[in-house]
Protein backbone atom coordinates (compact mmCIF):
# COMPACT_ATOMS: atom_id res chain seq x y z
CA UNK A 1 0.00 0.00 0.00
CA UNK A 2 1.39 3.54 -0.85
CA UNK A 3 1.57 6.26 1.50
CA UNK A 4 -0.53 8.41 -0.30
CA UNK A 5 -3.48 5.72 0.30
CA UNK A 6 -1.81 5.28 4.19
CA UNK A 7 -1.66 8.87 5.04
CA UNK A 8 -4.45 11.44 6.20
CA UNK A 9 -4.55 14.62 3.87
CA UNK A 10 -1.20 16.41 4.74
CA UNK A 11 -1.31 20.39 4.54
CA UNK A 12 0.89 22.63 2.43
CA UNK A 13 3.74 24.97 3.70
CA UNK A 14 2.65 28.46 2.47
CA UNK A 15 5.31 30.47 4.72
CA UNK A 16 5.40 31.05 7.94
CA UNK A 17 1.40 31.33 9.01
CA UNK A 18 1.48 27.56 8.70
CA UNK A 19 4.76 26.90 9.32
CA UNK A 20 4.20 24.71 12.91
CA UNK A 21 1.21 23.13 11.65
CA UNK A 22 3.21 21.59 8.43
CA UNK A 23 6.25 20.63 10.50
CA UNK A 24 4.42 18.31 13.06
CA UNK A 25 2.10 16.99 10.31
CA UNK A 26 4.88 15.66 8.38
CA UNK A 27 6.71 14.78 11.18
CA UNK A 28 3.71 12.56 12.00
CA UNK A 29 3.62 11.46 8.56
CA UNK A 30 7.34 10.67 8.25
CA UNK A 31 7.24 8.73 11.67
CA UNK A 32 4.46 6.51 10.53
CA UNK A 33 5.92 5.60 7.47
CA UNK A 34 9.52 4.72 9.10
CA UNK A 35 10.96 7.10 7.43
CA UNK A 36 11.71 10.15 9.95
CA UNK A 37 15.28 9.95 10.44
CA UNK A 38 16.43 10.75 7.41
CA UNK A 39 14.76 14.57 8.24
CA UNK A 40 15.12 14.75 11.50
CA UNK A 41 18.42 12.48 12.79
CA UNK A 42 20.08 11.54 9.43
CA UNK A 43 23.45 10.12 11.38
CA UNK A 44 20.80 7.50 11.94
CA UNK A 45 20.19 7.04 8.16
CA UNK A 46 23.28 5.10 7.50
CA UNK A 47 23.66 1.77 6.33
CA UNK A 48 25.00 -0.32 9.80
CA UNK A 49 26.01 -3.88 10.42
CA UNK A 50 24.42 -3.59 13.87
CA UNK A 51 21.12 -2.43 12.65
CA UNK A 52 20.92 -4.32 9.72
CA UNK A 53 20.14 -1.07 7.86
CA UNK A 54 21.61 -1.77 3.86
CA UNK A 55 22.27 0.80 1.92
CA UNK A 56 19.76 0.41 -0.66
CA UNK A 57 17.34 0.29 2.54
CA UNK A 58 18.71 3.72 3.62
CA UNK A 59 18.46 4.96 -0.07
CA UNK A 60 15.14 4.29 0.01
CA UNK A 61 14.51 5.85 3.28
CA UNK A 62 16.12 9.09 2.00
CA UNK A 63 13.78 9.50 -1.35
CA UNK A 64 10.84 8.65 0.56
CA UNK A 65 11.58 11.84 3.19
CA UNK A 66 12.84 13.73 0.49
CA UNK A 67 9.18 13.03 -1.51
CA UNK A 68 7.39 14.20 1.62
CA UNK A 69 8.50 17.45 2.23
CA UNK A 70 8.69 17.95 -2.09
CA UNK A 71 4.83 16.97 -2.11
CA UNK A 72 4.03 19.26 0.78
CA UNK A 73 5.12 22.89 -0.60
CA UNK A 74 3.39 25.05 -2.12
CA UNK A 75 4.82 25.43 -6.24
CA UNK A 76 6.85 29.20 -5.06
CA UNK A 77 8.55 27.60 -1.90
CA UNK A 78 9.40 24.47 -4.60
CA UNK A 79 10.75 26.81 -6.78
CA UNK A 80 12.93 28.48 -4.05
CA UNK A 81 14.08 25.29 -2.38
CA UNK A 82 15.28 23.71 -6.00
CA UNK A 83 17.31 26.85 -6.61
CA UNK A 84 18.83 26.83 -3.40
CA UNK A 85 19.38 23.81 -2.85
CA UNK A 86 18.77 20.98 -5.21
CA UNK A 87 20.27 22.72 -7.94
CA UNK A 88 23.55 20.64 -8.76
CA UNK A 89 26.26 22.84 -8.15
CA UNK A 90 28.67 23.77 -11.23
CA UNK A 91 31.64 21.95 -11.45
CA UNK A 92 34.69 23.41 -9.77
CA UNK A 93 37.79 24.91 -11.06
CA UNK A 94 39.66 21.37 -12.68
CA UNK A 95 36.81 19.22 -12.18
CA UNK A 96 34.61 17.87 -14.69
CA UNK A 97 31.50 16.52 -14.84
CA UNK A 98 29.68 13.49 -17.30
CA UNK A 99 27.90 11.23 -17.97
CA UNK A 100 29.21 8.77 -15.80
CA UNK A 101 29.58 10.76 -12.60
CA UNK A 102 26.78 10.08 -9.89
CA UNK A 103 24.26 12.17 -9.46
CA UNK A 104 24.12 14.39 -6.59
CA UNK A 105 21.53 13.74 -3.97
CA UNK A 106 20.32 16.13 -1.50
CA UNK A 107 19.58 15.06 1.74
CA UNK A 108 16.12 15.38 3.00
CA UNK A 109 17.55 16.87 6.35
CA UNK A 110 18.91 19.79 4.03
CA UNK A 111 15.67 20.59 2.43
CA UNK A 112 14.07 20.67 5.69
CA UNK A 113 16.38 22.96 7.47
CA UNK A 114 16.40 25.41 4.50
CA UNK A 115 12.46 25.68 4.98
CA UNK A 116 13.00 25.83 9.07
CA UNK A 117 15.92 28.69 8.75
CA UNK A 118 13.78 30.44 6.09
CA UNK A 119 9.82 29.81 7.78
CA UNK A 120 10.04 29.55 11.30
CA UNK A 121 9.39 33.15 12.22
CA UNK A 122 6.80 34.31 14.18
CA UNK A 123 3.94 35.65 12.31
CA UNK A 124 2.62 38.19 14.42
CA UNK A 125 -0.01 39.70 11.81
CA UNK A 126 -1.55 35.79 11.73
CA UNK A 127 -1.79 35.65 15.44
CA UNK A 128 -3.84 38.66 15.67
CA UNK A 129 -6.50 38.03 13.09
CA UNK A 130 -7.21 34.40 14.34
CA UNK A 131 -7.56 35.95 18.12
CA UNK A 132 -9.53 38.57 16.49
CA UNK A 133 -11.87 35.85 14.20
CA UNK A 134 -12.18 33.85 18.40
CA UNK A 135 -13.36 36.80 20.08
CA UNK A 136 -15.64 38.32 17.83
CA UNK A 137 -17.42 35.40 16.24
CA UNK A 138 -20.85 34.91 16.70
CA UNK A 139 -22.60 32.13 16.53
CA UNK A 140 -26.06 31.58 14.94
CA UNK A 141 -29.14 28.91 15.55
CA UNK A 142 -29.46 28.06 11.91
CA UNK A 143 -29.31 24.11 12.18
CA UNK A 144 -25.25 24.22 11.81
CA UNK A 145 -23.83 24.97 15.37
CA UNK A 146 -22.09 21.80 15.85
CA UNK A 147 -19.82 23.07 12.50
CA UNK A 148 -19.82 26.66 13.44
CA UNK A 149 -18.19 25.16 17.24
CA UNK A 150 -15.63 23.19 15.06
CA UNK A 151 -14.62 25.79 13.33
CA UNK A 152 -14.00 27.59 16.93
CA UNK A 153 -12.02 24.61 17.77
CA UNK A 154 -9.98 25.10 14.89
CA UNK A 155 -9.19 28.69 15.45
CA UNK A 156 -8.05 27.46 19.00
CA UNK A 157 -5.74 25.59 17.61
CA UNK A 158 -3.91 27.88 15.27
CA UNK A 159 -3.73 30.40 17.82
CA UNK A 160 -1.96 27.94 20.14
CA UNK A 161 0.34 27.08 16.48
CA UNK A 162 1.24 30.70 16.96
CA UNK A 163 1.84 30.77 20.64
CA UNK A 164 -1.58 32.07 21.70
CA UNK A 165 -2.77 29.09 24.22
CA UNK A 166 -5.72 29.94 25.90
CA UNK A 167 -7.26 28.02 28.89
CA UNK A 168 -9.96 26.16 28.92
CA UNK A 169 -12.32 27.77 31.17
CA UNK A 170 -11.60 30.87 29.03
CA UNK A 171 -12.35 29.13 25.66
CA UNK A 172 -15.64 27.59 27.21
CA UNK A 173 -16.58 31.23 28.29
CA UNK A 174 -16.01 32.86 25.18
CA UNK A 175 -18.14 30.27 23.23
CA UNK A 176 -21.08 30.81 25.86
CA UNK A 177 -20.85 34.81 25.31
CA UNK A 178 -21.01 34.31 21.67
CA UNK A 179 -24.40 32.22 21.67
CA UNK A 180 -27.49 33.74 20.29
CA UNK A 181 -30.73 34.53 22.55
CA UNK A 182 -32.18 31.14 22.34
CA UNK A 183 -29.32 29.64 23.99
CA UNK A 184 -29.61 32.09 26.90
CA UNK A 185 -30.75 29.03 29.23
CA UNK A 186 -27.34 27.04 28.49
CA UNK A 187 -25.26 30.22 28.71
CA UNK A 188 -27.18 31.39 32.24
CA UNK A 189 -26.88 28.11 34.01
CA UNK A 190 -23.52 26.91 33.18
CA UNK A 191 -21.82 30.89 33.82
CA UNK A 192 -23.83 30.75 37.30
CA UNK A 193 -21.07 28.26 38.46
CA UNK A 194 -19.70 29.45 41.39
CA UNK A 195 -16.17 28.54 40.35
CA UNK A 196 -16.05 29.56 36.72
CA UNK A 197 -12.47 28.21 36.26
CA UNK A 198 -14.29 24.80 36.27
CA UNK A 199 -16.32 25.13 33.22
CA UNK A 200 -15.20 22.46 30.45
CA UNK A 201 -15.27 23.15 27.21
CA UNK A 202 -16.04 19.73 26.02
CA UNK A 203 -19.02 20.31 28.49
CA UNK A 204 -20.20 23.17 27.05
CA UNK A 205 -20.01 21.70 23.48
CA UNK A 206 -22.44 18.97 24.53
CA UNK A 207 -24.90 21.04 26.42
CA UNK A 208 -25.11 23.06 23.45
CA UNK A 209 -25.81 20.61 20.71
CA UNK A 210 -28.16 18.68 23.48
CA UNK A 211 -30.40 21.93 23.06
CA UNK A 212 -30.04 21.94 19.44
CA UNK A 213 -31.94 18.72 19.25
CA UNK A 214 -34.46 19.01 21.49
CA UNK A 215 -35.46 22.27 19.91
CA UNK A 216 -35.30 20.53 16.58
CA UNK A 217 -37.48 17.87 17.84
CA UNK A 218 -40.57 19.74 19.85
CA UNK A 219 -42.81 20.31 17.84
CA UNK A 220 -43.98 23.65 19.15
CA UNK A 221 -41.01 25.34 18.43
CA UNK A 222 -41.41 23.96 14.87
CA UNK A 223 -44.81 25.40 14.68
CA UNK A 224 -43.23 28.51 15.88
CA UNK A 225 -40.68 29.07 13.27
CA UNK A 226 -42.95 29.60 10.62
CA UNK A 227 -43.28 33.40 12.47
CA UNK A 228 -39.73 33.72 13.55
CA UNK A 229 -38.13 32.85 10.21
CA UNK A 230 -39.44 34.88 7.23
CA UNK A 231 -39.90 33.45 4.43
CA UNK A 232 -39.38 29.91 5.60
CA UNK A 233 -41.92 27.40 6.67
CA UNK A 234 -41.85 25.23 9.91
CA UNK A 235 -41.47 21.56 9.86
CA UNK A 236 -44.42 19.32 8.85
CA UNK A 237 -45.70 17.29 11.71
CA UNK A 238 -45.01 13.77 11.95
CA UNK A 239 -48.27 11.57 10.53
CA UNK A 240 -49.67 10.07 14.46
CA UNK A 241 -50.06 13.91 15.02
CA UNK A 242 -53.56 14.99 13.08
CA UNK A 243 -54.73 18.65 13.27
CA UNK A 244 -56.95 19.05 16.40
CA UNK A 245 -59.61 21.20 14.65
CA UNK A 246 -60.00 18.89 11.49
CA UNK A 247 -58.63 15.51 12.49
CA UNK A 248 -56.60 15.22 8.93
CA UNK A 249 -52.22 14.71 9.43
CA UNK A 250 -50.19 16.85 7.65
CA UNK A 251 -50.41 20.05 8.87
CA UNK A 252 -50.78 21.95 12.70
CA UNK A 253 -54.25 23.51 13.89
CA UNK A 254 -52.94 26.87 13.57
CA UNK A 255 -52.15 26.09 9.87
CA UNK A 256 -55.72 24.04 9.53
CA UNK A 257 -57.20 25.51 5.95
CA UNK A 258 -60.90 24.37 7.15
CA UNK A 259 -60.28 26.35 10.41
CA UNK A 260 -59.42 29.08 8.01
CA UNK A 261 -62.42 28.61 5.93
CA UNK A 262 -65.07 27.90 8.52
CA UNK A 263 -63.63 31.34 10.38
CA UNK A 264 -64.28 33.29 7.65
CA UNK A 265 -67.69 32.45 6.57
CA UNK A 266 -69.17 32.62 10.17
CA UNK A 267 -71.57 35.02 10.63
CA UNK A 268 -71.41 38.15 13.05
CA UNK A 269 -74.47 36.95 14.64
CA UNK A 270 -74.91 34.83 17.28
CA UNK A 271 -77.97 32.82 16.54
CA UNK A 272 -75.25 29.95 14.99
CA UNK A 273 -75.99 26.59 15.22
CA UNK A 274 -74.48 23.18 14.12
CA UNK A 275 -71.18 22.51 13.44
CA UNK A 276 -68.32 23.47 10.86
CA UNK A 277 -69.98 27.25 10.21
CA UNK A 278 -73.32 26.13 9.23
CA UNK A 279 -76.08 28.56 10.08
CA UNK A 280 -79.89 27.84 11.47
CA UNK A 281 -82.72 29.54 9.91
CA UNK A 282 -86.16 29.77 10.79
CA UNK A 283 -89.34 28.56 8.27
Amino acid sequence: MSSENTFPKLPILLGSANWREWHRAIAAAAALGGFAAPIFNPTKNVADEKSGLTADAATQREMKASGLILRTISPHIADELFDAVLSPSPPKEGETGGDDDPTPVTAAADQFNYLKTKYEKSDAVSVIFEWQKLITTRLVDDGTLEAQLDKLWEIRTRCALHGIKIDDYLFAGTILTQLPESFNTVRDTLLSLKDITELKSSEVRTKILEKQVRSTQDPANNALGVTQKKGKQGKKPPPDKPCHYCGKAGHWQAQCRKKKKDAANKPSSSNTGGRGGLTWQAN
